[in-house]
């Protein structure tokens, strides 16, 4: 059957998003943010940002099945027009004003396909000169993205390579979601043992816990290039605290000794794009890498005192003492916390015979999901190589499908 090759603007019609004042966050509706879009291809079932608006805001800036999320402004080319589809209505929710949304205006677009094709790197390799006019920022025009052309099959072919590529995003979400039962387990065990039983313990100020060493900075000419080391960045760092994997860029340049990451490190966020504080004072521990990694002056590594990386973790994750450290951040539009000023936070730890009791199995949780995660890291190598190959139009499908079983 025969492909075409059709314009966006042909298929969808461009609106941008909502800008509100930083007041309006952390309440209210539901909110599709910037790193939401980013990263990931389609929206997931429940969007975790909020955002105070009213029923004709609502009505501008709706998100319905179908709509695709284009990031419009970034500081490289390279991170501009990412897209994320939406395969659902999500009644009251709004969008983030530094994206654009592409609403359909025909049938013809199977949602599940061109959330694929947009991140294909044939289509991705569209956007590297389109922003170099810029002096800081790359900004998208909504002419330069209408003009974009994608590569459309009949909707039966879409329908098929959407399921063939949806079979390894089943997988991922499969054990996304273990992840996130074993995280509330752990959660669970921390509050019986060490909350709800309120078992004796030593006040300590969080600098008697740990030392910690700051993250490097970086020239534009050393990051997101073809060979490097990887560098975990805020992005890595998932709202409210836990590793988001795939995040990593390559970097190039020097980087002192101490500035390395590896299985284990903990790691918190100390600079917040967002206004709701989800990620400043939060914390993440290093899943298994390929290699030793850097890390970026978003990020502090945390080297702990006379406790164990594993005992740190736990109580920094599940204490509730991470939205305490959030609220000394500072800035009028970026949030920054002055590691220094975690010296003023003090916490109630429990004593080091109660916690080696569960050690162990805090442990094994942490431990099952880190194989999880690279169970999802590799699915995402399998997707993302077969992805091109399907776009292309040049694949036997049906030969394809027998093999994959």
């Amino acid at each position: 059957m025969k492909w075409r090759v059709v314009k966006l603007g042909a298929l969808y019609e461009v609106h941008n998003g909502l800008s509100k004042s930083r007041e309006s966050f952390g309440s209210g509706f539901p909110f599709l943010s910037y790193s939401t879009v980013f990263n990931n291809f389609f929206l997931p079932n429940q969007l975790d940002s909020l955002v105070r608006t009213d029923d004709k805001e609502q009505a501008s800036y709706s998100i319905l099945k179908g709509d695709v999320f284009i990031t419009r402004t970034s500081e490289t080319s390279n991170e501009l027009g990412m897209s994320c589809v939406a395969l659902n209505d999500y009644p009251c929710a709004t969008y983030n004003g530094f994206c654009k949304r592409l609403r359909p205006i025909t049938e013809e677009v199977y949602p599940r396909y061109i959330g694929y094709y947009l991140r294909s790197p044939e289509f991705r390799s569209r956007f590297d000169g389109l922003g170099a006019a810029m002096i800081t920022r790359a900004s998208l025009k909504n002419e330069d993205l209408l003009a974009m052309t994608v590569r459309l099959p009949p909707l039966p072919i879409q329908q098929k390579i959407a399921d063939i590529l949806g079979a390894y995003d089943d997988l991922i979400e499969n054990n996304r979601r273990r992840i996130e039962l074993l995280e509330k387990m752990a959660r669970e065990l921390y509050r019986e043992r060490f909350v709800r039983r309120a078992t004796q313990g030593v006040e300590l100020s969080l600098m008697k816990m740990f030392d910690y060493v700051r993250g490097k900075s970086y020239a534009s000419n050393e990051i997101d290039v073809s060979e490097g080391v990887p560098m975990i960045n805020l992005k890595n760092i998932k709202a409210w605290g836990g590793y988001k994997a795939g995040a990593e860029r390559l970097f190039s340049g020097d980087y002192k000794s101490e500035q390395t990451l590896s299985c284990g490190d903990v790691i918190m966020g100390v600079t917040d794009m967002t206004q709701d504080r989800r990620i400043v004072g939060h914390v993440a521990i290093v899943p298994t890498l390929d290699q030793t990694a850097t890390f970026s002056m978003d990020i502090i590594k945390l080297i702990p005192k006379e406790i164990s990386r594993v005992e740190l973790y736990t109580i920094l994750r599940f204490s509730g003492v991470s939205k305490e450290i959030s609220q000394l951040a500072t800035g009028a539009t970026v949030l920054h916390l002055r590691p220094n000023a975690l010296d003023s936070v003090h916490l109630r730890i429990p004593r080091k015979s109660d916690f080696a009791e569960v050690e162990d199995l805090f442990g094994n949780y942490y431990s099952e999901m880190d194989k999880l995660a690279l169970q999802n890291r590799n699915l995402v190598k399998q997707r993302d190589r077969l992805l091109p190959r399907l776009m292309s139009g040049k694949i036997d499908l049906d030969k394809l499908v027998k093999e994959a079983e």
